[in-house]
């Protein structure tokens, strides 16, 4: 299946898929198919791109299994609730992010909006804080940077497990974050 939707700049918006069937050689067309996917999350979103808005009405869809990969600002802002940037699970699959590596999270973001990331397991056992930070950029190391923290970001029907730092972290001044029937468990709690 392949989606067409105009998007916010004129383009058509595409669906891409990653698959542990994949393969990361497959081109970004052939991407567009679920037979012919990527092999990583990683290689679907550089199909995208990374940036404030250039994700606006494209989907990625990930296939079950288990993932070993991290997102630090990678992930491409949508330009409004009409036209987000969606990353989810195959619909009735289970799909684990779960990162084989000590690293600070499964997924961090700054500078976008307008991002939906639905149905996916994220195991934490590996980050020593949260396993998702919807942040700023920060300027002194104190400071944040305006215009620059991550805003309307849909988390839905995620599972988050086993993190030493707790689930989710909205740091910053980021606003209008919508969380829809998260479960949280087997987490800490940073102070």
């Amino acid at each position: 299946i392949i989606a067409l939707v105009g998007s916010a700049h004129g383009a058509l918006a595409n669906v891409y898929y990653a698959a542990k069937t994949g393969n990361d050689s497959n081109t970004c067309a052939q991407a567009q198919d679920s037979a012919t996917a990527k092999l990583t999350i990683r290689a679907a979103l550089a199909c995208v791109g990374s940036g404030v808005d250039v994700g606006a009405g494209h989907t990625v869809i990930v296939k079950e299994g288990t993932y070993d990969e991290y997102f630090d600002n990678i992930i491409p802002g949508g330009t409004s609730w009409a036209t987000p940037f969606t990353l989810m699970a195959s619909p009735g699959e289970v799909v684990t992010l779960h990162p084989n590596h000590p690293g600070w999270r499964v997924m961090t973001t700054t500078d976008i909006g307008y991002v939906v990331i639905e149905g996916f397991r994220i195991d934490g056992s590996t980050t020593p804080y949260e396993a998702i930070k919807l942040d700023c950029r920060y300027q002194n190391g104190l400071d944040v940077v305006p215009g620059t923290c991550t805003h309307h970001v849909r988390l839905k029907n995620l599972e988050i497990v086993n993190t030493e730092g707790g689930g989710i972290n909205l740091g910053g001044d980021g606003s209008d974050h919508e969380l829809i029937g998260l479960k949280i468990r087997d987490c800490g709690l940073r102070v």
